[in-house]
């Protein structure tokens, strides 16, 4: 039983959840997801028939959150119960009737800090870490997507294990690149919320750099936030409306993945960027701030290791390292396709049926029994 705030946002944590409960039905397990306030709208991405939903803002459903999600487990009985670390997290062992109860988080152990950066909001930072390590504590096991964020959660959780996520979007079209196609359009990527934490904002004046000396290449941004109108106006300030394109969200990048020559990513911080192990499926390079945490368990840097490198670490911050990164994929066709080969490698680390058997050994050892 896996525990969400809800499933119709196109989020990172609704897309992994889509992928590993259609895997697990697929896989003769049963698999519910129970949403605090779906509220009767569909989920966003596709799930396995099934996968059984139940909405604890359903009508049958009645009294506080912590009845409501008892009355669920209740009628559920699930083997094992999972939180994503919603509003369940803080009362999901207590309502569990003594099952193994596992929390994954998909963010970084200072995500609070980092949200609320400023100096009178630091105390509130404090508050809301302190108050989900607490809630932690009481978890059978919490599940780290990256290998650098389990030291700060070491001294918390009972028990602790780093799994990564699975690549959410593969390229399944072999054909394309037996016929040769190897991303030659002039065009990068980014892919990401038009909010403060994805920093677009560096990456447009970067690529106001990069147009001086590549002014055929172009820039596509996919993603929506309300961050569009300040960023469009940044690129109109900048000269860039012929370059550099907000294209929106839609419901699938793989066609945009296929054209394109590499993605950039300028996040601040990262849980694990998905649109990294994305990249690496469709055979990009990568050029990305080495910012915490995940580029630098996904990035193979080629200033350091041409041979095997699959993109380019860039100094967080370092506005003119990211333009010089960018110009120096655009120069060398022969660097992108081995960067691109090399990426292909990388993405077998993250397949789902890599990834989702090291959840079944998890399953098996909390429930006591061979899976």
């Amino acid at each position: 039983m896996y525990c969400i705030r809800s499933l119709h946002h196109s989020g990172g944590m609704e897309r992994v959840l889509s992928i590993k409960a259609n895997w697990l039905a697929d896989h003769s397990y049963e698999v519910y997801i129970v949403t605090e306030r779906q509220k009767g709208r569909k989920p966003f991405f596709s799930l396995d028939e099934r996968v059984k939903l139940v909405d604890l803002s359903d009508s049958s459903f009645s009294g506080s959150f912590a009845g409501r999600l008892a009355a669920a487990v209740e009628r559920i009985a699930p083997d094992i119960c999972i939180s994503l670390c919603s509003n369940e997290v803080y009362c999901l062992p207590a309502v569990s009737g003594g099952r193994p109860c596992i929390a994954e988080f998909h963010f970084c152990h200072d995500k609070f800090y980092r949200k609320y950066s400023g100096l009178l909001l630091r105390p509130y930072a404090r508050f809301r870490t302190k108050r989900l390590e607490n809630a932690l504590k009481s978890f059978d096991c919490l599940v780290t997507l990256t290998k650098a964020d389990m030291p700060q959660w070491s001294d918390i959780a009972r028990q602790l294990r780093q799994i990564y996520n699975p690549v959410t979007l593969a390229d399944k079209d072999e054909s394309i690149d037996n016929q040769g196609n190897t991303h030659s359009q002039k065009r990068m990527v980014a892919v990401g919320r038009l909010e403060d934490q994805k920093n677009f904002k560096d990456l447009i004046e970067a690529w106001a750099m990069v147009r001086r000396k590549h002014p055929d290449w172009g820039l596509s941004i996919f993603g929506e936030g309300k961050l569009r109108e300040k960023l469009s106006a940044q690129i109109a300030s900048l000269g860039l409306a012929d370059t550099v394109r907000l294209e929106g969200t839609v419901k699938n990048l793989a066609p945009e993945y296929r054209k394109a020559a590499a993605l950039v990513m300028s996040s601040k911080h990262e849980g694990f960027p998905l649109v990294l192990v994305e990249a690496c499926s469709f055979g990009l390079p990568m050029i990305a701030y080495d910012c915490p945490t995940g580029p630098s368990e996904i990035i193979a840097d080629a200033s350091t290791d041409a041979a095997n490198g699959n993109g380019y670490l860039v100094e967080y911050g370092n506005v003119q390292q990211l333009a010089e990164r960018i110009c120096e994929t655009i120069e060398d066709a022969d660097a992108r396709e081995r960067m691109g080969r090399n990426a292909k490698k990388t993405a077998e680390r993250f397949t789902p049926s890599a990834i989702m058997a090291q959840w079944e050994q998890l399953f098996s050892d909390f429930a006591g029994k061979t899976i």
